[in-house]
């Protein structure tokens, strides 16, 4: 079956990245905030821990309107599934995706692995796998403010198929979506990442 574009990506996914952008926006202002409120020199790792966990804590609450399950990574990893799409949110090395730092799940992830998950189906659940791994990127500025977010189609560690800016939120009108049941995991995220947790994370 042929991958995705990014028009038929975009047409699914477009109210739901457009709540991450905004997201994202508000965690690196908060975890920006935090240095200047304490009055301490900036700190790029403890920057980027900071956004991940007040994003966590944000895309948590998005299950009440989209049907997706934020999953529990080491250090605060932001790994979602949404309908038939798993998604990772990392910050970008160099303006691209970032490296698997050696770790095989990353890597499988990377090269379009399939992830089992529990699908709600006229109210019952069914086995089913997402059809599509995709990583959400996003970078700063000089000044430490969101400069841009990316959505990359990735087919290996070096190698992408496609990516495409996410529109900012104020060039987009898009219809609320309708909420649905959320899907739910059926993939044990915590054993398979805890032997990688120092170096898939720690610095994106």
């Amino acid at each position: 079956m042929p991958m995705k574009g990014s028009d038929e990506v975009f047409g699914d996914l477009l109210p739901f990245l457009t709540q991450v952008y905004i997201i994202l926006d508000a965690s690196i202002e908060l975890s920006l905030q935090n240095f200047q409120h304490r009055q301490r020199p900036f700190e790029a790792h403890h920057f980027a821990s900071g956004v991940r966990h007040e994003a966590k804590c944000r895309l948590e609450e998005l299950s009440d309107v989209f049907p997706c399950t934020i999953n529990d990574l080491p250090n605060n990893g932001l790994f979602i599934l949404h309908n038939e799409y798993a998604i990772r949110i990392r910050k970008a090395d160099d303006g691209g995706l970032p490296p698997t730092n050696g770790s095989p799940i990353l890597l499988a992830f990377y090269e379009q692995f399939p992830l089992p998950f529990i699908a709600i189906d006229n109210g019952q659940p069914t086995s089913a796998e997402t059809e599509m791994n995709l990583v959400i990127i996003w970078d700063v500025d000089h000044a430490h403010h969101l400069a841009w977010a990316e959505v990359v189609c990735p087919l290996a560690e070096d190698e992408i198929l496609w990516r495409r800016p996410i529109p900012h939120p104020a060039t987009v009108t898009t219809m609320p979506p309708t909420p649905a049941s959320p899907v739910e995991d059926d993939f044990d995220f915590e054993q398979v990442e805890d032997e990688n947790a120092d170096s898939d994370e720690s610095s994106n």
